[in-house]
């Protein structure tokens, strides 16, 4: 038989396998073979720590905008259509510098180049942004309809571009404010 055949056929068999598995560990002592189990498991372990450190350290923190939440923060420009109900009343510049700390936004509006009181809200993963607080105040006059009471303001960031909507209502109209924003 030639000896590559022999050692393919005693291969198969689980011969070299077993022969080796029983030389390295029955041939040592109990000391070296408990050491051997006990480097074993230390070097698992230390693995395991590894790894572990690696993984959280990977993690970040929540509070820069652009682990968890979209950066939104920079100057943006567009302009802004002024609805009322379905008649267009006007349109506008719209400036707005945008400050950003984790999910909180600041927003300093400018309209036709007049500041108006900042916006303060909370973004979104995904890059909805929700007023929480701040802007004009309601209670725009408007002749015949009583006040406009402001029932609704979002803006839409994705990437370099944002969509600004905002819905007012009084007695007899709604009024809606949209505007598209890009990041300059």
């Amino acid at each position: 038989m030639k000896p590559t055949r022999w050692i393919a056929c005693c291969w198969n068999r689980g011969f070299f396998l077993t022969n080796f598995r029983n030389q390295t560990r029955s041939g040592l002592p109990r000391r070296y073979r408990a050491m051997l189990d006990t480097k074993r498991v230390r070097a698992t372990w230390l693995l395991i720590l590894f790894v572990s450190v690696a993984v959280s350290a990977c993690g970040g923190s929540p509070n820069s905008p652009s682990d968890r939440y979209p950066d939104v923060s920079g100057y943006w420009t567009g302009t802004l259509t002024d609805y009322y109900g379905s008649q267009i009343y006007g349109t506008y510049s719209l400036e707005a510098s945008v400050s950003q700390s984790g999910s909180q936004v600041t927003i300093q509006p400018a309209v036709n180049g007049i500041s108006t009181p900042a916006i303060t809200g909370t973004i979104s993963e995904t890059g909805f942004f929700r007023k929480t607080g701040g802007g004009t105040p309601d209670g725009d006059r408007s002749d015949g309809c009583g006040y406009y009471t402001e029932t609704g303001m979002t803006i839409a960031f994705s990437g370099n571009t944002a969509e600004y909507n905002e819905t007012e209502t009084s007695d007899c109209a709604t009024r809606t404010l949209k505007g598209s924003l890009v990041r300059r």
